[in-house]
């Protein structure tokens, strides 16, 4: 009964309103409102059916059409993204590089003859009045001059030879033993502006106790070629150095006893040098003051030897302090040279002083050079321009950072990457907040480094303290007709330049190093918690400023937001004198272990059947770095979306943004080779997206795709 009489009066006050609100309505507002009714329903039908069925907007700059053409140019849309994204994404690219000369190639690899193009345009423009760009151009001139190479290329460097002590290969018997000492023939090179590190690695770092000053360090010049050589490879060098020996005027019996001689004190150098490694793996910061290594490493006059390298940038008391990350190889260096014949040590530097100056001889040497490292690498010889550009760049980089600043960057992207930057740290906050493997004291460490960081991109004040380098490149004599004496005025300029640091404090400016300017890598400067962008990067497939953000969060983002990590993420760094430490606790630590584990199992199984398997078991931090990267820049992209709003499609791509982001994370990973179709880059690609949930609800990837697996690794 209680139900019935509430139906009725529900019935009742309906009524009510019906007889109140639409029975007083004349027959024409009555019409108006069903007119009014009618009209809002077909709006919001045609308004869902165009927000349905509409063509997306298209970006018709000039900018996304090369960018279009350039990405379907690498992808294989015919290809399904959830089956294997890197073949999708690099498809194009790995069937239309050619290796027929090389064993690898990718696209950053391309980015750098680009770069190398522009450089070369800059040095071939005919104005040699522009100081010091001018100065770059005669170089780049002279190194270009090869019919001046092929008549005056062997005359200067016998010069060389007698001014340091003579080549024994060449003179027999003639040449004086009694007259030769090492380290004389050391700062005879040093005075001539030619290479002397042949025993010793003399060079001015950075304090790592304390980072405000410059330290000079003496070091094993072989640390970094300690592999061991095979007797193949062996026979080929001796082969190699008999030649080139022939080719200066020794007879064949001298060149393959003499050069024989010089290959087996080599390979003790070789050897030295893996058993100072092996015996010093952790105690890496030694300091001497000047008269602790005198008395330590007596066979050597250390006082004279030294000072005769810094004069005139610098000059040693016997009180200065001196760091020896290797004191083992000095003690076994002294050993071995009180065992070596005069004549094996000066043929020794003679023929590496040669090696230094190979690619400025004439073309029949450098032939040999380049047969040579054919027979070992397969490298494909470069062009003559190449080689010349690199020389430049080598020899007069701050001069090369500017022009090239000057004409390829501009406030404007200065300000678009940092805000790109600022976005992705401020995702990081979001994403820590969240992370239940993380405990809260290494949370707080996280966030401290993080608040921390910063960004150096390149200023106006730095464009200002380089130009002022610049200009004493003025004061180097260059001869368009002499390559060789060019660049010993340049080294010995160089090297001038660089022992004087040991009179001041540091003052970093990253733009006094090419890479930093024309290089693709972002740096972590440690001392300084400072992400270091270069100018090179910002171009091509990492960044164009008139292109879509998606284009732009996925490629350079993704690049930022794997360096941003490393600022804080790496578990482990080296305390003074060598020591692994963690920034993390103990729990934190295993957490981190157990997804490393878990990626590395994740990864592999990226591998498609019909492909060759690469041992893909073990992720390594690089992997994670990579993922959490992509990771935060997409999240960073999506923020950036609610407040700027969508963004227009690429010509002619029948992929939406939210695609395309994907596709051009991958882009720079895209990578041929030779040897295997598997490769590390293609296991990082697949095993990245496979374990991000976004990607797979952007490409709509099912449940048994090889992108999406059901159990995905619990890091973000």
């Amino acid at each position: 009964m209680g139900k019935k009489s509430e139906e009725k009066s529900d019935l009742k006050e309906r009524k009510n309103l019906y007889e109140k609100l639409w029975m007083p309505r004349s027959k024409l507002e009555k019409r108006l409102i069903l007119l009014a009714v009618v009209f809002v329903t077909i709006f919001l039908v045609v308004l869902l059916l165009y927000i349905i069925l509409r063509k997306p907007e298209i970006c018709t700059s000039s900018t996304c059409l090369e960018s279009s053409m350039n990405l379907l140019n690498q992808i294989d849309a015919g290809l399904d993204p959830c089956r294997d994204f890197y073949k999708f994404s690099c498809g194009n690219f790995l069937k239309n590089t050619n290796l027929e000369r090389e064993h690898f190639r990718t696209a950053p690899d391309i980015m750098r003859e680009e770069i190398q193009s522009r450089i070369k345009n800059m040095l071939e423009q005919a104005d040699l009045s522009d100081e010091p760009l001018g100065q770059a151009k005669k170089f780049y001139r002279a190194c270009m001059n090869e019919s001046a190479l092929e008549t005056d290329g062997l005359k200067w460097m016998k010069q060389i030879f007698r001014r340091m002590g003579g080549w024994p290969i060449l003179e027999g018997d003639n040449w004086n033993e009694q007259e030769f000492d090492w380290q004389q023939a050391v700062h005879k090179l040093r005075r001539m502006g030619v290479n002397f590190e042949f025993f010793i690695d003399v060079s001015v770092e950075r304090d790592k106790k304390d980072p405000t000053k410059y330290v000079l360090q003496l070091s094993d010049p072989y640390k970094t070629h300690n592999q061991p050589i095979d007797a193949d490879i062996q026979r080929t060098y001796l082969r190699y150095m008999e030649e080139v020996a022939v080719y200066f005027g020794s007879s064949l019996v001298n060149a393959r006893i003499e050069q024989k001689d010089v290959l087996e004190f080599t390979k003790k150098l070789a050897e030295i040098s893996n058993n100072g490694m092996r015996n010093n793996m952790t105690n890496l910061y030694n300091l001497y003051v000047l008269s602790e290594l005198i008395y330590d490493f007596r066979s050597i006059n250390w006082y004279e030897y030294i000072n005769g390298i810094l004069s005139p940038g610098a000059k040693f008391g016997y009180d200065d302090q001196i760091l020896v990350p290797d004191p083992f190889y000095l003690r076994e260096l002294e050993h071995l040279m009180l065992n070596t014949s005069k004549r094996v040590l000066a043929n020794f530097v003679a023929w590496h002083t040669l090696q230094y100056f190979i690619k400025f001889m004439p073309s029949d040497l450098v032939n040999k050079a380049h047969e040579y490292m054919e027979s070992l690498t397969a490298v494909s010889r470069r062009p003559r321009w190449q080689m010349c550009v690199e020389s430049v760049k080598e020899k007069m980089g701050p001069v090369i950072s500017s022009a090239y600043i000057e004409q390829y960057f501009d406030e404007e992207t200065r300000r678009d990457v940092t805000d790109m930057v600022h976005n992705i740290k401020d995702q990081y906050k979001e994403i820590l907040s969240g992370l239940d493997w993380i405990d809260d004291v290494s949370r707080k460490v996280i966030l401290e480094k993080l608040l921390d960081s910063a960004v150096d991109i390149v200023s106006y004040e730095d464009l200002s303290s380089l130009n002022q380098l610049c200009t004493s490149f003025g004061e180097v004599k260059i001869y368009e007709d002499n390559l060789l004496l060019s660049v010993m005025n340049l080294d010995q300029f160089g090297l001038d330049a660089e022992f004087r640091k040991l009179s001041r404090r540091v003052r970093t400016n990253w733009l006094e190093d090419p890479d930093f300017v024309t290089g693709l890598n972002i740096a972590l400067s440690p001392f300084d918690n400072i992400l270091v962008v270069p100018v090179g990067i910002l171009n091509s497939i990492y960044y164009e400023k008139d292109r879509p953000k998606y284009l732009n969060y996925g490629a350079l983002g993704s690049v930022i937001g794997n360096k941003v990590w490393q600022i804080f993420a790496a578990t482990k760094h080296k305390e003074m004198g060598g020591e692994a430490k963690s920034w993390w606790t103990p729990v934190t630590l295993l957490n981190y272990e157990d997804r490393l584990k878990c990626l590395g199992r994740l990864f592999g199984r990226t591998t498609t059947p019909d492909d060759h398997k690469h041992n893909a078991t073990q992720a390594s931090e690089e992997d994670l770095m990579h993922l959490a990267g992509v990771k935060a820049s997409y999240e960073a992209y999506k923020h950036w979306l609610e407040r700027n709003g969508r963004e227009p499609n690429l010509p002619g791509v029948e992929l939406p943004p939210e695609q395309l982001f994907w596709v051009y994370f991958a882009r720079p990973f895209c990578a041929k080779y030779t040897n295997y179709l598997d490769s590390v880059e293609k296991v990082r690609v697949n095993g990245i997206v496979s374990n991000i949930e976004e990607f797979v609800e952007d490409f709509s990837c099912g449940s048994g795709d090889n992108m999406n697996f059901e159990k995905k690794c619990d890091i973000f």
